[in-house]
């Protein structure tokens, strides 16, 4: 279960030193798992003007997209519970942070023309990081940041929120991202990054779950 295995860490590590820097991290071409939520026009236009994607995979989002089913044998293990509306981020085996954070509101939503309405879904399922961007934007809320962030897939990312969807956190509130607090999300992308560089994106899993 889950949540017995997010109990059963109680070491907390300290996070990495913050080293600020403005960078876009794409990985090699080939190693993404992609699949759609709606449409592309609706979803993915963001990675589509950024030329990181040309094709799209159909593939059911709740189906693992990883080989491997123990958590343990990666490096770094991040952890979302929707019904918890909260994050666990475990580094060797070991628990290194949680806090709050807000996932889609599972309601409809309706960004500026030219994009039509969608359900606010966050996705589950299991994915190995895709882009780390450190100053992401969204095209299609009025270029709403969306820094600090880590693809989980398609136009769907672990990210920063500002202003007063701060207050909002551990409740529903995102278009389908999981938002969290800027500090926390700089240190999600950092121990994410690091990881990455340093033992490749199959080093990383990150778990949505509606648990």
């Amino acid at each position: 279960m889950k949540l017995v295995y997010t109990l059963a860490f109680l070491l907390a590590l300290s996070p990495f030193a913050h080293a600020h820097e403005d960078e876009v991290i794409n990985l090699p071409e080939g190693q993404m798992e992609l699949a759609d939520v709606l449409s592309p026009e609706e979803i993915y236009s963001d990675m589509l003007s950024q030329g990181t994607v040309n094709e799209f995979d159909l593939a059911d989002l709740d189906a693992d997209a990883t080989d491997a089913t123990d958590a343990t044998n990666y490096k770094v293990y991040i952890y979302v519970s929707k019904a918890q509306q909260h994050m666990w981020i475990y580094k060797d085996n070991s628990l290194w942070g949680d806090w709050k954070v807000s996932t889609g509101t599972e309601k409809l939503r309706c960004p500026p023309p030219p994009y039509g309405c969608r359900i606010a879904h966050t996705p589950t399922g299991r994915r190995n990081p895709g882009i780390l961007d450190w100053e992401h934007y969204s095209s299609i809320y009025g270029n709403a940041p969306m820094h600090r962030a880590v693809q989980f897939v398609g136009g769907i990312f672990l990210h920063a929120t500002y202003g007063s969807h701060i207050a909002m956190l551990g409740r529903r509130d995102s278009g389908g991202c999981v938002r969290q607090h800027p500090k926390n999300a700089e240190k999600t992308f950092l121990v994410v990054k690091d990881a990455v560089q340093k033992y490749g994106r199959k080093s990383v899993l990150i778990e949505i779950t509606e648990r």
